[in-house]
């Protein structure tokens, strides 16, 4: 994902005392961190529910390794950051027919490829 630059860190960087680190966005009095950025910022809201909208519509289509990861975007806080982070490894167990595990291989690579699509859109939405 790279580096955002987000008020925390540019507060950090100069000074607190003439940048706040507060989100400019929401204007909700919290820290704009990475945390509050991928998850909590109200100003972000619609650009989440659409991200949401389409994990749920394509990620079911992608077998188990879609299923997956949509299952660990749907978790706790912790796990739905690691997701829009990047964390989109999946286990895909051995299957007896070598064709099966293909499927899975191409499966678990459009479903990382996918979220990683959506998670940048929501760093372009507002």
């Amino acid at each position: 994902m790279g580096y955002l630059y987000l008020m925390d860190r540019i507060a950090k960087a100069a000074s607190a005392e003439v940048v706040s680190p507060l989100c400019p966005l929401c204007h909700c009095g919290m820290v704009e961190n990475v945390e509050h950025f991928l998850l909590d910022c109200a100003a972000l809201d619609p650009c989440r529910r659409q991200l949401e909208f389409r994990l749920e519509q394509v990620l079911p289509e992608l077998g188990p390794p879609g299923a997956e990861i949509l299952e660990r975007y749907s978790g706790d806080r912790k796990d739905r950051l690691r997701v829009l982070l990047g964390d989109l490894e999946v286990q895909c167990e051995a299957q007896v027919d070598p064709d099966d595990d293909s499927l899975l291989c191409v499966q678990a690579a459009r479903a990382r490829y996918f979220c990683q699509e959506l998670s940048g859109s929501l760093l372009a939405c507002p």
